[in-house]
């Protein structure tokens, strides 16, 4: 879930908790209301804290992509290197003789 439409659907739903259960809370109905406050407090807590682990892992996979990447890149390299170093002492050997 993109994080943009995650953090609309928290809102929204603390819009509804400030709409609907807040203003009809009575004497009689504070525990009733602090139960139903706190088990959807409650959810949404466990949705953010679902959608960081979501983007942890999406976020460790694009890294071990990246440095996946990056080393094969610089082996290329360093494989380059080595050629043009065998390469320049071959020609040093060349000329010595």
């Amino acid at each position: 879930m993109e994080l943009g439409i995650f953090f609309t659907k928290v809102v929204y739903a603390f819009e509804f908790l400030i709409c609907h259960f807040i203003p009809n809370i009575s004497e009689n109905s504070v525990a009733w209301q602090g139960t139903v406050l706190s088990g959807l407090l409650n959810g949404v807590c466990l949705c953010i804290k679902n959608i960081i682990q979501t983007v942890c892992v999406s976020l460790q996979s694009a890294l071990e992509k990246q440095m996946i990447s990056h080393r094969e890149a610089h082996q290329k390299q360093l494989s380059a290197l080595r050629d043009e170093i065998e390469s320049q002492q071959g020609i040093i050997a060349t000329i010595k003789e």
